[in-house]
């Protein structure tokens, strides 16, 4: 810690926020060990305090060893393919599930409103990063990703999120270029010892910083053979608060609604699935319209026969999803002041999705699984003005996406120390669009742009290749060392992921600000030869799994050829001499942005370590960072998380526990020119929280977060689009200021 310079009364002086995160971490693990090295080695922790409780892996795989944590949430490596899983035990208040990817290394969260934010993975954001509910693969109805994936999950619905933030194994899914993420239910059981089994849930947190409620109960009846299970929940907030007034446009209503039926019998299981999401009239201060509304149905259904890791399994699956979706820029928001300014996007959108795998045990602790997806997408948008029947323009028209894929991968022991992983996917996208049109009304540059693109061949398929190699070598195994006895391992991955341009990359043919949410103010035009971007990515990591700590490291570096991104329209950014630039100057920006592909390059490293030094003692730390650069000129990427880190210490007993958490966040310096981005100051934020528990039945909470109400602006979550007394337009977005809360849950 000597390169850690303390003042004597523990300020830290001289030194870079940067220096600071870094070496608050490092203390953590530094005073964690001296506290390991004072006790016992024989010294146990009651039978309460045990951290070894995980949620059910996925498909029957080992149990990962616990990593060390507060309870707030429950963090895990897990052992065969490095996806962490993280539990939510009710404490936290946000509405967003989105936010628990803040506890995952290498995790970060593009904040675009109080229900709109995104997963971000090691500079990766968006489309790039595929999500599942329960099996589902959950696709946004909205072109601005208003609706992101884990927006259909509420936190107290949510049981667990399994998140690959590195190399996905290619039995994840297709186009995982960025991770991957899968997203459980709380979960009930079957009836085993009673004819009949009834349990429930309920969970109730009240916010201060937003005047918020969220509410959500889960009711579940089962026999030996049969279960039904209901669930619902409500998110409703005012405006947020900050030091300095209140944030325009960030109040939210949220309604969740789902149903479910398992049926097992001996090898067989089925299961059907509802989910509907109503969310009403919330804001995007961000972006440059709010949600009116955004209505989901999803269905699904799934089969499996046998049983995962021992004999053959066979699992099948369908879902569907149908979304209908508006956005506007006067329903929360000021309305302009002209009512020829008035927009309102009409937007729907159709999904079709099927699984098909098995996965065939062989040797000792290996498999080989095979499989084949696909999905079928269509997409229409229209703009509007309510004030004038004669304005519309098609942004986008009968827009299809069909992608069909197959894979194999073989997994298991090599040898009693090595264990591997080898998988190859291939997949096809067809995507074409159908004509646009525009009202008489617009001026004749738009008309151009119409023609042109209507004339254009727009029929594209894109072919790629994946190729995923995983190994780990157990270097230690059940070893003592000093304070702690466990396995230390080696893991060296590497592969290469492929994804095909979105719609809105291929098709955007007149300028506008839609952009899956990237929120950077820049109108934007398609490109529809575009390439798919083909990552190649190594990575090295090393992981210490103890009976009381854990240390998992990660450095990668991923080289992404042919990243899409936005470039300058042409040669002469700035002259208004094309039809597309003429367009977008009437709508605001005179030097719009077109999709295109380039060369990319993100390296770095995240870091989690957990200690449990004293009976009834948690201590945690992670550390990020991830710097992507562009390597066709010389330009960083847009939006990419700054250095930042977090630690928690804890104390818990059978009945009550208490956290004290810092979070640390530098300067990010490193911004895009090409996107206008502006960089952002570092910052520190601690919070408080304390949870009773009465017969692990019922569970009470309150604390604070941002203790000493703190004005600060989080790099990701751009810049204010909506004047107000408070905070003006182009101002960075202030994070949410001091915010008190209660939180409640029971069970039975």
């Amino acid at each position: 810690m000597k390169n850690c310079p303390v003042h004597r009364d523990g300020r830290m002086e001289g030194i870079s926020m940067r220096s600071k995160i870094v070496c608050s971490v490092l203390g953590i693990l530094f005073v964690g060990s001296s506290l390991l090295l004072a006790q016992e080695k024989g010294q146990e922790h009651e039978a309460e305090e045990s951290t070894s409780e995980e949620a059910a892996p996925e498909g029957g795989e080992e149990p990962s060893a616990p990593v060390v944590t507060a309870p707030a949430i429950l963090v895990r490596e897990r052992r065969k393919d490095s996806t962490w899983v993280v539990r939510s035990t009710g404490q936290r208040p946000a509405p967003e599930a989105v936010d628990l990817v803040r506890e995952v290394p290498g995790g970060a969260v593009n904040d675009n409103g109080p229900v709109s934010s995104q997963i971000q993975l090691r500079g990766m954001f968006g489309p790039r990063i595929p999500v599942r509910i329960e099996g589902m693969p959950i696709e946004p109805v909205g072109p601005n990703w208003m609706d992101p994936p884990l927006q259909e999950l509420p936190t107290v619905l949510l049981g667990s999120l399994e998140v690959s933030r590195g190399i996905a194994s290619v039995d994840r899914g297709a186009e995982t270029i960025g991770g991957f993420v899968t997203a459980h239910t709380v979960g009930h059981h079957f009836a085993k010892e009673t004819p009949f089994l009834f349990e429930g849930s309920t969970d109730l947190a009240f916010r201060g910083i937003d005047r918020g409620l969220t509410a959500g109960t889960e009711l579940s009846g089962a026999s030996r053979h049969h279960r039904i299970e209901l669930q619902g929940s409500l998110d409703r907030g005012d405006s947020i608060s900050f030091p300095g007034g209140e944030i325009p446009a960030s109040s939210h209503e949220r309604y969740t609604y789902g149903a479910t039926y398992q049926g097992r019998f001996k090898e067989h299981g089925f299961s059907l699935r509802f989910l509907r999401n109503d969310t009403k009239a919330s804001g995007n201060p961000v972006l440059p319209m709010d949600i009116r509304f955004v209505k989901t149905n999803r269905v699904a259904g799934e089969y499996h026969h046998g049983t995962r890791g021992k004999d053959l399994f066979l699992e099948a699956r369908v879902s569907a999803m149908s979304g209908d979706h508006e956005m506007d820029n006067f329903s929360v928001r000021p309305s302009p002041e002209d009512p020829m300014a008035y927009r309102l996007a009409d937007v729907s959108a159709k999904t079709l999705d099927f699984d098909l795998s098995t996965a065939i045990p062989f040797a000792r602790e290996n498999e080989a699984k095979f499989g084949l997806d696909g999905r079928f997408e269509n997409h229409d948008m229209r703009i509007l003005n309510p004030n004038s029947e004669a304005f519309f323009v098609d942004a986008f028209n009968d827009v299809s996406r069909d992608r069909f894929s197959l894979f194999g991968v073989l997994r298991g022991s090599l040898h009693p120390r090595w264990r591997g992983e080898l998988g190859g996917r291939y997949t096809r996208v067809a995507m074409d669009a159908g004509q646009v049109d525009i009202s008489e009304m617009l001026p004749p540059p738009a008309h151009a742009l119409k023609d042109a693109f209507n004339a254009a061949e727009r029929n594209q398929v894109a072919n790629m290749f994946d190729l995923v190699a995983k190994l780990e070598f157990l270097v230690l195994r059940n070893q003592q060392i000093r304070f702690d006895r466990g396995d230390l391992a080696l893991r060296l991955e590497g592969g290469r992921k492929g994804r095909a341009p979105s719609y809105l990359e291929r098709y955007a043919w007149i300028p506008l600000e839609v952009t899956a949410g990237l929120a950077d103010g820049n109108n934007y035009v398609g490109t529809i030869e575009l390439d798919p971007e083909i990552s190649n990515e190594a990575a090295f990591g090393l992981l210490w799994r103890g009976e009381r700590s854990l240390l998992s490291s990660r450095i990668f570096f991923r080289k992404v050829d042919g990243y899409i991104t936005g470039v300058p329209f042409d040669e002469t950014p700035g002259q208004i001499d094309s039809e597309a630039e003429m367009v977008s100057n009437v709508n605001g920006d005179p030097t719009p942005l077109r999709w295109s592909n380039v060369d990319a390059l993100f390296q770095g490293i995240d870091l989690s370590v957990g200690i449990s030094p004293l009976p009834h003692w948690f201590v945690q730390g992670i550390l990020n960072y991830v710097r992507g650069k562009r390597q066709d000129i010389d330009d960083d990427l847009y939006r990419i998380s700054p250095l930042n880190g977090r630690s928690r210490i804890s104390y818990r007993r059978s009945a009550f526990s208490i956290s004290a958490e810092g979070v640390f966040v530098a300067p990010q310096h490193a911004v895009s020119a090409t996107n206008n981005e502006s960089p952002s100051s570092g910052y520190a934020l601690g919070n408080l929280f304390f949870q009773v528990y009465w017969k692990n039945a019922l569970s009470l909470g309150a604390g604070v977060e941002n203790i000493t109400n703190q004005r600060y602006h989080d790099h990701l979550s751009g810049m204010n689009r909506v004047a107000s007394p408070d905070l003006q337009a182009g101002e960075p977005l202030p994070g949410a200021g001091r915010n008190f809360f209660i939180t409640l849950q029971a069970s039975w």
